[in-house]
């Protein structure tokens, strides 16, 4: 089945149409999921570091390094201090 430029276009506008806009803090929050140190200096840099829910994700990033600092027993360098 041939598509022609016109639907084509059409079809693509109707996609683009169709997303739902997202705020900064929702995608920052999608990289939290996957890069929790990354988000934080996201954050930081679009000046929402002092945001409750970017305070919270700091939070549980100090949490999951003084787990690895516990389970390794040796302080872990990999994310710097928040």
């Amino acid at each position: 089945m041939k598509i022609k430029l016109a639907q084509l276009k059409r079809i693509i506008r109707e996609q683009l149409d169709d997303e739902q806009p997202r705020s900064e803090l929702d995608k920052i929050k999608e990289v939290f999921a996957s890069g929790g140190a990354q988000a934080i200096e996201l954050a930081d840099m679009v000046g929402l570091g002092n945001d409750p829910v970017v305070y919270e994700m700091k939070e549980i990033v100090k949490v999951v390094i003084e787990a690895l600092d516990a389970i390794t027993n040796e302080s872990f360098s990999g994310v710097e201090e928040f």
